[in-house]
Formats: C-alpha cells, structure tokens, sequence
C-alpha cells in the first residue's frame, strides 16, 4: 500500500517505480511531476516488508488522506462492539487476536449507510485488491446484520492476528 499525498493517476507512480529496485515497508520519498511534489509512503508489502520490483508486475493501492482516517490498527476485541463511523470515501483498520479457539463469528450491523468488508490474515491493510474474506463472504440476517464464521476447517484459518479494512464507497456509514 502506498499512502499519496495529492490526488492524482497511478501513472505518475508506476513511472517513477522504474527507477527503484526494491521498495521496504515504511519507505517515504517524492515524486516530482508538472511542478509540484508528491510525497508517497508504503505502508505495506507482500510478500515479505521489502521486495524486490525490478522486472515485476506489480499491484498497487493508492490511498489518499480523505480515504485513510489513520493508519495504525483499532485493536478490538471479542468483549463489546466497537461502533464506527466512517465518513464517505474513507478506510478504517481493524485489528483482532484470536488464540486458542477453533473459530470465530464475524457479525457486521450497519446502523446507517453502505460498507466493504475486507480481511486478512496475512495483509495488514486489506483492500479489494488483497484480501482473504470479504462482504461476499458474509450471509444477510433477518435483524439486517451480516455475519460470517471462520473456523479450523477454511484453509486460511489461523490462531492469531485478523486484520480488517472497511471502505464506505458511497455515503457516510455507522456500524458496530
């Protein structure tokens, strides 16, 4: 994930790639186009928090500062709902700790508005672009919640760290 700091097209980026040969989780430089600077900071890589682009295709997630309410994690936990709310055209990241359990329920019960639900355990900023679950894995309840169960049996299951990203493409959201 790279954090953009004007808004503009992902070309000036990817031309400007072409002079790296390897990017690292937190690097921070500008990029200079048409007069003015940009200032660009990875926030997260894949496969490893530094590789190698030279002769690689690479897939990139542009955020920009009205997307990104903050860019560390909200920690929660299973004890009590967290209640959001999230402003349209912005992210917020969530970050869970499951030990010791053979699964766990998602539950999603949006108050007002729209959101995408994106998770990983492996990608710290999940997005549409890198996720494991997503809305799609989600079935619709009677009340008008979304829930969700991963448990031992899914591949992708595992006793540690869960990290969420929920987008509200379209208007301002609230949800627990």
């Amino acid at each position: 994930w790279i954090l953009i700091h004007e808004e503009q097209s992902k070309a000036i980026l990817e031309n400007t790639l072409r002079n790296y040969l390897c990017l690292t989780t937190g690097d921070i430089f500008n990029i200079i186009h048409a007069g003015s600077t940009y200032q660009f900071e990875v926030l997260d890589l894949e496969p490893e928090n530094a590789v190698s682009i030279l002769n690689s295709d690479l897939e990139i997630d542009i955020l920009l500062p009205r997307q990104l309410n903050d860019k560390s994690h909200t920690v929660i936990s299973s004890e009590q709902p967290h209640e959001v709310y999230l402003p349209k055209g912005a992210f917020n990241f969530f970050k869970f700790n499951l030990e010791e359990s053979p699964g766990i329920e998602i539950k999603l019960s949006i108050a007002e508005g729209f959101v995408q639900f994106f998770m990983s355990t492996i990608t710290k900023y999940p997005t549409s672009h890198t996720y494991t679950w997503s809305n799609q894995n989600f079935k619709h309840k009677a009340d008008g919640s979304m829930v969700t169960y991963i448990n031992d049996k899914d591949t992708n299951f595992v006793n540690d760290d869960y990290y969420f990203g929920i987008f509200s493409p379209c208007e301002d959201s609230n949800f627990t």
